[in-house]
């Protein structure tokens, strides 16, 4: 039934009866995406309807690349009138190529008198080492006997080393036993000083108590003198007194008659008043001797007194340092803690910026190889004379795509076969492009700029081959083998120039294996060459090399090494800043370091006069205690 064009998928192949009035009242278009008009309807039945959605889709794309490509012809009106701007600078800078390729010619010119002249200067110098050679072999052969000196000679060195190690060892073992004995004496020496100063106070003291006894004793000679002329003076009056009662018994005996009656009363009352002067002198002596104990009980209140305030002004003094000196020892003890918590602090900095150290060192040696591999990679290149220096200048200038240089510099070998592959294939010296425009290029630049003439390989022209490892006589290697390519896509090149060429060692096993049943191209390492032919070549004093280097040469050019060299400046001057900070916190830390010792013995010293000071605390305290028991 689809074969007779029936729809089976929205089975329209049938109208009911009662669907013909709703056809015909439908409107032709729906006025929304929910309604269904005429035309939606036809659409659905013939089965357009499923364009619909691809096709407002593809609608969309075309809006969004119509947007794209006018951008796109903005941005190419943009670079067309740039390009039209450049057009002076291009033509400046094609000026500049040609007086650089002029230049580049005059140099040429003079750097093959130099090659000319380096050339005679090796073949001087070339002699003058044979003869020097030859003269160090008989120097040597001379010296032979001395070799056993030498040996013996080391021997007592290194037993001298061992020894030197020995006693370096004991040094610093005495170095310390010294230091810690240093400590030792500074302690001892303010030991010392604190005694030395008491023993002046107690010499001051002594000088002190001879001179009161001094001024006892003129006291005690003085009052000696006193009593001396008191006790002749108490003579002289008793003498007078007895003279002066005889003159009264005298006169009392003229008046006796007169006063018998009154001496009679007054012996009467004298004698009633003898008891009563008795116990008067009694109390007048007990008076005088109470009079003198108080006087002197005063005198040594007083003493005690003063004894008492001068060991209280000497407590408060004894206070008053105690606690200058817990100041300064707990000033000490902070500071100590401050340098030991910022010691810590230097040592963690100190640390991490050694632990950077490998990576500034890794750095700096990465960017120093990397310069001096351009700058030799950039004089290999300008040696290589002016038809691979133009070459290489076309390139960078981004008016060349596709060309790779010379193919000696597109891979590496081992040195020692260095020799072999510069004579057995002198076409590394060819130039490798992708295909002939490139070449055509090349050499069209070389006839315009008369440059000079080169052969080139086009790597979209050279046969596909296996290459596979063969197997070879005596399984020495084939140098095809031993080229480690810059890229896979060179290896055709390789290939192309070196064919099945063979390593031999020596000449001898060259001709063992180019003549075998097979006959093979076989290169010795000193540069011996059989072809396939059977011709051999070798010889001369100057042998081929340098064709290809051990190192990958890059493509370097002369801005670039200048970065690179501005880059390892920098380099170098962010080591040389590194290295002065790391010395200067290592300077800093040994500051702290020391700083620890001397705040040490600057707190035993403290701490020697605090334990001084409680000693005379305590001291003073007992000679309170005493005077206030001897005086309560």
């Amino acid at each position: 039934m689809r074969d007779r064009g029936v729809d089976l998928d929205h089975k329209r192949f049938l109208i009911l009866q009662g669907e013909v009035e709703s056809i015909a009242q439908m409107k032709p278009k729906a006025q929304t995406e929910h309604d269904d008009g005429l035309l939606e309807y036809l659409e659905d039945i013939i089965g357009t309807s499923d364009y619909k959605q691809p096709i407002e889709e593809s609608a969309a794309e075309v809006e969004t690349l119509n947007e794209v490509c006018v951008e796109k012809q903005n941005r190419v009106s943009i670079v067309e009138k740039e390009r039209n701007g450049l057009e002076s600078q291009k033509n400046a800078a094609v000026t500049y190529i040609q007086n650089e390729n002029e230049l580049a010619m005059k140099q040429a010119t003079l750097y093959q008198l130099f090659i000319s002249e380096c050339e005679q200067n090796i073949e001087i110098t070339s002699d003058s080492m044979t003869q020097l050679q030859i003269q160090i072999s008989e120097e040597t052969e001379k010296h032979l006997g001395n070799e056993d000196g030498i040996k013996t000679m080391e021997k007592q060195y290194k037993h001298g080393v061992k020894e030197y190690e020995k006693l370096e060892k004991q040094t610093q073992d005495i170095l310390r036993e010294s230091a810690k004995l240093e400590k030792d004496s500074v302690k001892f020496q303010e030991k010392q000083k604190f005694l030395s100063q008491k023993q002046k106070k107690l010499e001051k003291t002594a000088n002190t108590s001879r001179l009161s006894g001094s001024e006892a004793a003129s006291l005690v000679e003085r009052f000696t003198d006193d009593n001396r002329r008191i006790s002749l003076e108490v003579a002289e009056s008793e003498n007078r007194l007895q003279q002066e009662d005889q003159e009264l018994q005298r006169i009392r005996d003229d008046l006796k008659h007169k006063t018998q009656g009154l001496s009679n009363e007054i012996s009467t009352k004298q004698k009633a008043l003898e008891p009563y002067k008795q116990k008067i002198n009694e109390k007048e002596s007990m008076i005088a001797v109470t009079q003198s104990e108080l006087d002197i009980l005063h005198e040594k209140n007083n003493a005690a007194e003063r004894a008492l305030e001068e060991v209280k002004a000497k407590i408060a003094i004894i206070r008053e340092t105690g606690r200058t000196k817990e100041a300064e020892i707990e000033s000490c003890k902070a500071e100590k803690e401050s340098v030991k918590k910022e010691g810590r602090k230097l040592e963690a900095a100190l640390a991490k910026v050694v632990s950077k150290e490998p990576e500034y060192v890794a750095s700096l040696s990465s960017v120093r190889q990397r310069t001096d591999e351009a700058k030799s990679s950039l004089a290999a290149t300008q040696n290589q004379g002016s038809v691979l220096t133009g070459l290489m200048r076309l390139k960078d200038s981004g008016r060349i795509e596709g060309f790779h240089g010379r193919l000696g510099n597109l891979g590496t070998i081992d040195s020692k076969y260095d020799v072999a592959i510069s004579t057995a294939c002198p076409n590394l010296s060819n130039i490798v492009v992708d295909k002939v425009e490139v070449g055509q290029q090349c050499i069209d630049h070389l006839r315009k700029n008369n440059l000079g003439r080169a052969k080139f390989i086009l790597l979209d022209r050279l046969p596909k081959r296996d290459l596979t490892p063969i197997q070879t006589p005596e399984n020495v290697p084939r140098l095809y083998d031993l080229i480690k390519s810059k890229n896979e896509v060179f290896l055709p090149a390789f290939y192309s120039v070196l064919q099945d060429t063979l390593v031999a060692n020596d000449l001898a096993q060259a001709n063992r294996i180019a003549y075998g049943a097979k006959r093979w191209r076989v290169v010795t390492l000193d540069g011996q060459l059989i072809d396939k032919s059977g011709t051999m070549s070798g010889g001369g004093t100057k042998v081929a090399s340098g064709g290809m280097s051990s190192k990958l040469v890059a493509d370097t050019t002369k801005d670039a090494v200048e970065k690179l060299e501005h880059d390892r400046n920098q380099q170098e001057e962010q080591f040389r800043h590194y290295q002065n900070s790391k010395r200067e916190m290592e300077d800093q830390l040994k500051k702290l370091t020391d700083r620890l010792p001397e705040l040490d013995i600057q707190m035993s010293k403290i701490q020697l006069d605090i334990d001084s000071c409680l000693k005379n605390m305590q001291d003073s305290k007992k000679r309170v205690q005493e005077l206030k028991y001897d005086n309560p």
